[in-house]
């Protein structure tokens, strides 16, 4: 949290952070957040990702990064057929 202190000069910087902590001193500093989900559905919406989201899924439960059930089953129903994020 030292290094959120340190430069708060550029507010409009999108900030990844998944730690509930760091995220929750960061909302109170008004910076905008995403988290690895976040960046992955973005890169899926803008056709720069290489798989899909269920593989993508697997590989944050293969590093030991929770997902919640609910959020799982929303994110995953984003795909559609031909495997493109809506």
């Amino acid at each position: 949290m030292e290094k959120i202190n340190r430069k708060q000069t550029t507010l409009s910087a999108l900030v990844m952070l998944d730690d509930k902590r760091a995220r929750n001193y960061a909302r109170r500093m008004g910076l905008r957040l995403t988290d690895m989900l976040g960046v992955l559905l973005r890169l899926h919406r803008l056709g720069l990702a290489e798989r899909g989201l269920e593989a993508e899924a697997a590989l944050l439960d293969e590093a030991d990064m929770r997902i919640s059930p609910g959020l799982r089953r929303m994110v995953l129903g984003l795909e559609d057929e031909r495997g493109e994020v809506r």
